[in-house]
C-alpha cells in the first residue's frame, strides 16, 4: 500500500515539474507619453525572465513614428529593415523573476503623425528557435506637431547668360569681374530649397564701359534674407549718348509687355493679360498656396527688367497683396504694372465644439460662450474629457488629469482647418460630497433625471414605496411616504455636491383612478340613454292621431 501511494506521489511531482513554465515578457518603459516634432522621447525596453536562459532576442517593430534603436553596453544590436536582433554578451539566467535593460530607443513625431500613435514590438523569439511565447507589447502616445519652417536661404550656382560663375560657393556672397560684351544679360540661379523665393533673376542691363553692381535676394519660407551681390563688368564698345544709339538713331521707348503669366509651381494661375491694362486684380482662393511664380517676356528686345521687380517668385500673405513688375525702355523710360492680387482663405474657419463630456456627463454647450463650471463627485480620481469638434477637419488638443479637491483647470484647444484657434476652459471643482446619480422606486420605473424635479407615478394599493437612492452613501430625507393616498405628495430632500434639492412624487393610485373612470362612463351612459328616451317621446307626441270608424 504505502509503495503504491509513493508511486502516485512521484507521478504527481512529475506532473507538476513538467506544467512548471519559464516566465518570460517584455517591457517598454519612456521618459514620457508625449511626442513631439521638434524633440525626441527616450524609451528603454527592460527584458522580464525566469527560469530560463537567454543569448539572443529578436522582434519585429511597427510605428508611424521617427524611431531609432541603439545599443547599450553588453548587448550587440543589428538591425535589419524592421527587424531589430539582440545578441547578449553573457546570456541571462535567473531562478528568481528578473528584468534586465537590453535595448534602447528615442522617437519623434513627423509630418504623417495622427493625435495617437503607438509602438508595437511583435514576433518576438527567444533563442531564435525555441518554442517560448511572449505576447506582442505596445505603447501608445500623444503627438503634438509643431510646423517649423525652413531657413535655407541658399543658392547652389548662379548664371550669367546660361554661364556658371566660376568659384561659386553658396556662402560667398560677392562675386566680382564678372564680364559681358553686351548691354543686357540673363541671370539664372538655383535655389538650395524649393521652399524659398529669389528676385533679381531675368534679364539685366548694363550700361556699356560701366560695372555694375546687382542684387539676388534669397527669402527663406521663415522669411530670413541672404543677398547675393555681383560685380558685372560691361566690355562692350557702343556709347550710350542721350537717347540715340552708336549710328545715331533714336532709341526705343518701348516699355510695354508681350506676356505676362502667373503660375503656382508647374500649374498656371487662370488669368489673361491685356496689353492695354496696366493694372490688373486677381482673386485666388487657394489657402495653401504660399507663393507664386511670375513669368513675363518684354514686348521690345533691348526693353529690360528694373532689378526685384521683373520675372521672379513672390511670396504670398492671406488677404490683400500689391506685386510690381517694372520694365525700363530702351532709352530708360520705365513702366509700372501693378497686380492687385487677392488671396482667400478657402480653409474652414469653425473651431466650436459640436459636443462635450467630462466623465459621462453631457455639458450644455452655449454659443460664445468659453468657460464652463463642472462639479464632479468625490468618487472621480481623474478626468475622462470627449470632445468633439463641429468640423471634422478641425483639430482637439487636451490633456486629462488627476483630479484634486477644490478647483481643477482643463483647457481645450479647438484648432480650425484654416488654422483659427479657439479655447474652451473647464473649471472642474473636485467636491467632498458624492452626486445623485438616480432614484428608483421599487416596482415603478421613474425614469430619473437629476435635472427634473417633479414626477407622476401611478401606484397600486401600497401604503408606502420603496425607495432607493444611487449612490448609497448621498444624504437624503424622504417626506410623506406613508399611508398613501390618490394625490399624495411624496418629497425626496438630496444633498449632495451639486447643494439641497427636492424632488416630488405625485401619487395617483390605480383603484381609486379604475372607480372614478368607471364612474364617469356610468354617468356619461345614463346621460346618453335619457337623451335618446326624451327625444323618442318628443317625436311621438308630434305624430298625427289617426281616427279609426
Amino acid at each position: 500500500m504505502i509503495k503504491k501511494i509513493g508511486i502516485i506521489v512521484a507521478f504527481f511531482i512529475l506532473i507538476f515539474s513538467f506544467s512548471v513554465k519559464a516566465e518570460v515578457f517584455m517591457e517598454i518603459d519612456c521618459n514620457s507619453k508625449d511626442v513631439t516634432n521638434t524633440s525626441k522621447t527616450n524609451c528603454e525596453v527592460n527584458f522580464v525572465y525566469e527560469e530560463v536562459s537567454v543569448n539572443d532576442i529578436e522582434f519585429d517593430y511597427v510605428t508611424n513614428l521617427d524611431i531609432d534603436f541603439s545599443a547599450i553596453s553588453g548587448f550587440n544590436l543589428n538591425k535589419n529593415g524592421n527587424r531589430i536582433s539582440i545578441h547578449m554578451d553573457t546570456p541571462l539566467y535567473d531562478d528568481m523573476l528578473n528584468s534586465e535593460y537590453i535595448v534602447k530607443f528615442s522617437i519623434k513625431a513627423n509630418n504623417n503623425s495622427k493625435e495617437k500613435e503607438s509602438v508595437t514590438l511583435k514576433n518576438i523569439q527567444i533563442n531564435k528557435n525555441n518554442d517560448i511565447e511572449v505576447e506582442d507589447i505596445t505603447e501608445t502616445f500623444n503627438v503634438t506637431t509643431t510646423i517649423v519652417l525652413d531657413n535655407d536661404n541658399f543658392l547652389n550656382s548662379i548664371t550669367v547668360d546660361k554661364v556658371p560663375i566660376t568659384g561659386f560657393d553658396k556662402n560667398k556672397l560677392e562675386y566680382k569681374n564678372i564680364i559681358v560684351n553686351k548691354n543686357v544679360v540673363y541671370i539664372d540661379a538655383v535655389r538650395s530649397s524649393e521652399k524659398s523665393s529669389a528676385s533679381g533673376l531675368g534679364d539685366v542691363f548694363v550700361k556699356p564701359g560701366t560695372t555694375e553692381e546687382h542684387e539676388i535676394e534669397v527669402i527663406a519660407e521663415d522669411k530670413s534674407k541672404r543677398i547675393y551681390k555681383l560685380y558685372i563688368t560691361n566690355n562692350s564698345s557702343e556709347i550710350d549718348v542721350g537717347d540715340t544709339n552708336t549710328l545715331g538713331m533714336e532709341l526705343s521707348n518701348d516699355n510695354t509687355l508681350k506676356s505676362l503669366e502667373i503660375y503656382n509651381g508647374k500649374e498656371k494661375i487662370p488669368f489673361t493679360y491685356n496689353n492695354k491694362k496696366d493694372t490688373f486684380d486677381i482673386t485666388i482662393e487657394n489657402s495653401e498656396l504660399e507663393k507664386i511664380t511670375i513669368k513675363a517676356t518684354t514686348s521690345h528686345a533691348k526693353a529690360t527688367f528694373v532689378n526685384n521687380y521683373g520675372p521672379r517668385d513672390v511670396l504670398l500673405s492671406m488677404g490683400d497683396n500689391k506685386v510690381l513688375i517694372k520694365v525700363k525702355a530702351e532709352n530708360n523710360e520705365e513702366k509700372i504694372y501693378t497686380l492687385n492680387i487677392n488671396l482667400k482663405e478657402s480653409r474652414n474657419s469653425d473651431n466650436s465644439l459640436s459636443s462635450l463630456k467630462v466623465n459621462d456627463e453631457i455639458v450644455n454647450l452655449i454659443a460664445d460662450v468659453d468657460i464652463y463650471e463642472i462639479i464632479l463627485p468625490k468618487e472621480d480620481e481623474k478626468t475622462k474629457i470627449e470632445a468633439i469638434p463641429t468640423n471634422e477637419k478641425a483639430k482637439v488638443e487636451f490633456k486629462d488629469i488627476d483630479l484634486e479637491l477644490g478647483i481643477n483647470k482643463v483647457i481645450i484647444k479647438v484648432t480650425a482647418e484654416n488654422g483659427d484657434i479657439k479655447e474652451y476652459q473647464l473649471n472642474i471643482t473636485k467636491s467632498d460630497k458624492s452626486i445623485l446619480k438616480d432614484i428608483k422606486i421599487d416596482g415603478y420605473i421613474l425614469n430619473f433625471d437629476k435635472e427634473k424635479k417633479e414626477y407622476n407615478l401611478n401606484i397600486k394599493d401600497e401604503d408606502e414605496l420603496k425607495i432607493i437612492l444611487s449612490p448609497s452613501n448621498i444624504e437624503y430625507e424622504i417626506l410623506n411616504n406613508y399611508d398613501l393616498q390618490n394625490g399624495s405628495i411624496v418629497t425626496i430632500k438630496v444633498t449632495d455636491a451639486n447643494g439641497t434639492n427636492e424632488y416630488r412624487i405625485n401619487i395617483l393610485k390605480s383603484s381609486e383612478l379604475s372607480i372614478f373612470v368607471c364612474g364617469m362612463i356610468i354617468l356619461i351612459a345614463v346621460m346618453i340613454l335619457t337623451l335618446i328616451i326624451y327625444l323618442i317621446n318628443k317625436k311621438r307626441k308630434k305624430e298625427p292621431k289617426i281616427d279609426v270608424i
